[in-house]
């Protein structure tokens, strides 16, 4: 069995991440941002030592999971001016830092950062 902690939320001039339900097996994480922009697409990365793998976007064609996440993650909020994703029944292998990033045109991405910390239950 796992507990989950996080950090605790970011707040950036344009930029708001949370942490949603941080105590529940299933915690979520959002990426709002403070002011209106000309939003193409946003991605969810979880970061490796490797690379930045994808986990999901949301445009306006609507949501889409990688495949090695389907059924783990899902989105609870769907927007271009705010996304949420929900990771189910956490493990240790979930544990990493995930990257939201608002593709804007054309001024490119605003990025966020948040973490993911799974400690073990005694």
């Amino acid at each position: 069995m796992y507990a989950v902690a996080l950090c605790t939320y970011h707040v950036y001039s344009i930029l708001k991440l949370t942490e949603i339900d941080s105590c529940h097996s299933n915690p979520g994480r959002r990426c709002s941002l403070m002011k209106p922009e000309d939003v193409r697409q946003v991605t969810w990365q979880k970061e490796t030592t490797r690379a930045n793998e994808n986990v999901a976007t949301y445009s306006k064609r609507g949501p889409y999971v990688n495949l090695p996440f389907q059924g783990k993650v899902e989105f609870e909020d769907e927007g271009l001016q705010n996304c949420s994703i929900v990771i189910r029944g956490v493990s240790r292998g979930d544990e990493s830092c995930y990257k939201c990033l608002f593709n804007t045109f054309p001024d490119g991405p605003i990025r966020g950062r948040t973490c993911l910390h799974v400690n073990v239950k005694i």
